[in-house]
C-alpha cells in the first residue's frame, strides 16, 4: 500500500506523521542530511519484512520514502528530519533515533560547504514560492468554493449518509480513524495512489468540493461513533477537507469521480498549482545536488555494516 503522511499545501508543508504507526509500535527515528541513505534503510527493512507493510512517500522527492510500516511486524521506520522533524514518544522503550549521518566525513563534506549553504537556502526560497502560489491557488479556488457551499443541500447529504449508514450495524463503543494523503502535490506533478490501493470501491458523484467534503466529514464521524475504524485522506487543496475514506471493518473504499486539480473554468487556479510544481522541481533539483556533496563524503562501508546489524536486531 502507498501513502503521502505529509503534503505541500497552501498552509506549508501539512504533516499526518503522527498517524504513520500505532502507539505500540517499535518506531525507528532516521536522522541524517540529504543522501545518507535513509530511504535505501527503509527500502532494506521492508525487504525482511512480510508483504504487509506500508510505504509513505516523500511529496518533495516522489522517488524517495518518507517512512515504511508493517502493523504485523509492529515495526516503523520514518525520516525524523525537517520539514517533518520527529522525536520518540517513549524513547528507550518503543522508540529510539538512528543517526545515518555519523558516517559522513566532515573532512570531505567541508570542501562543498559553500555550495551546500547556497543549494540549501534557494531550496528553501523555492519552498516558501511554491507555498505561495498554492495558497494563491486556493484563495482563487474558494471564490467558487464558497458559492457552492451556499448552494449546498444539507437535507440531501444526509439523505446521503443515511442510505450509507443502513447497510451496516454498530459494532462497538468507538472506533478508531488515521488521517494520511493518497494525492500529493509534487515536483513532478499530482500523483494519486487511489487506483493502485483499493479494489472494492465505492463511488460518489458530488456537484462540489463542499458537498463532497460535508458529506465524507459527516459519514467518518457516523462510523468511527458505530466503532468502525477507517483511515481519512485529505486533499492537498485543503488538507483538513476528507476525499475519500477507507472503511477497515468492511472493506470499503469510498471516493469519488474528480481528482484534487482544479475544475476546468478555473484555469487560474490550475495556472497557480503548476506554478507552484515548478518551484517544488528548482527544490528537488538544489536538493539533488546537495544530495551528491554528501553521498560523495559517506563512509558507505561502514554503515553498510552498521545497516545490517541494526535490520538483523530489528527483524529476528
Amino acid at each position: 500500500m502507498n501513502y503521502f503522511a505529509g503534503g505541500n499545501t497552501p498552509q506549508g508543508f501539512f504533516s499526518y506523521f503522527d498517524n504513520i504507526a500505532e502507539k505500540d509500535c517499535r518506531l525507528i527515528i532516521l536522522k541524517g542530511g540529504p543522501g545518507v541513505g535513509k530511504s535505501t534503510f527503509m527500502k532494506k527493512v521492508a525487504k525482511n519484512l512480510n508483504p504487509e507493510t506500508e510505504f509513505f512517500y516523500c511529496s518533495g522527492d516522489p522517488a524517495s520514502l518518507d517512512g515504511i510500516h508493517n502493523k504485523k511486524a509492529k515495526i516503523a521506520v520514518i525520516d525524523g528530519t525537517a520539514p517533518h522533524c520527529q522525536d520518540p514518544h517513549y524513547p528507550g522503550i518503543c522508540d529510539s533515533i538512528v543517526n545515518l549521518g555519523m558516517f559522513i566525513r566532515g573532512d570531505k563534506l567541508k570542501k562543498h560547504a559553500g555550495k551546500i549553504i547556497k543549494n540549501t537556502d534557494k531550496k528553501a526560497v523555492c519552498y516558501y514560492n511554491a507555498y505561495q502560489y498554492l495558497a494563491a491557488a486556493q484563495k482563487v479556488d474558494q471564490i467558487k468554493y464558497k458559492n457552492d457551499l451556499l448552494k449546498t443541500d444539507y437535507k440531501k447529504i444526509d439523505i446521503k449518509i443515511n442510505r450509507l449508514s443502513e447497510e451496516y450495524e454498530k459494532i462497538k463503543d468507538d472506533g478508531s480513524c488515521r488521517k494520511l494523503f493518497l494525492q500529493a502535490i509534487t515536483p513532478l506533478g499530482i500523483i494519486d495512489f487511489r487506483e493502485n490501493n483499493f479494489q472494492n470501491r465505492k463511488v460518489f458523484d458530488f456537484s462540489s468540493v463542499p458537498e463532497r467534503s460535508l458529506f465524507f466529514s459527516g459519514l467518518s464521524e457516523n462510523l468511527v461513533k458505530n466503532g468502525y475504524d477507517i483511515e481519512c485522506y485529505y486533499s492537498p487543496l485543503y488538507p483538513q477537507d476528507i476525499e475519500s475514506l477507507y472503511i477497515k471493518n468492511l472493506n470499503w473504499f469510498l471516493t469519488h469521480e474528480n481528482t484534487c486539480s482544479a475544475p476546468k473554468n478555473q484555469k487560474l487556479t490550475e495556472k497557480l498549482i503548476d506554478l507552484s510544481i515548478d518551484e517544488l522541481y528548482k527544490a528537488r533539483a538544489s536538493h539533488k545536488e546537495n544530495e551528491k556533496y554528501y553521498i560523495e563524503s559517506m563512509d558507505f562501508e561502514a554503515l553498510e555494516d552498521y545497516s545490517a546489524m541494526l535490520i538483523e536486531s530489528l527483524v529476528r
